[in-house]
């Protein structure tokens, strides 16, 4: 007697991957943006280089793709959307 395989209706989730860096990197060729300074700290104003405000990109577009469990969307769109959050805040 053939054993039947079971088949599963949901479609496998493929993991979402960072963009590569040399499709991203004229935007962080960007000179240092200043940031304002916290409550409660002594530097009134603090710059932050290129590789820092990617970093942040990248966290910022991961944490937009986990919160929708890595279903769907576009990893580019997270990453423009990151962007434009990550330059708001500087």
């Amino acid at each position: 007697m053939a054993r039947k395989k079971e088949v599963s209706s949901e479609k496998p989730v493929k993991p979402v991957k960072a963009a590569p860096r040399a499709k991203v990197s004229a935007t962080v060729k960007k000179s240092a943006a200043p940031v304002k300074a916290l409550p409660g700290s002594t530097n009134s104003v603090t710059t932050i280089n290129p590789e820092e405000r990617y970093k942040m990109i990248a966290q910022t577009a991961y944490f937009r793709a986990e919160a929708r469990g890595f279903v769907g969307g576009d990893p580019l769109e997270d990453w423009i959307q990151a962007e434009k959050e990550v330059d708001k805040y500087l």
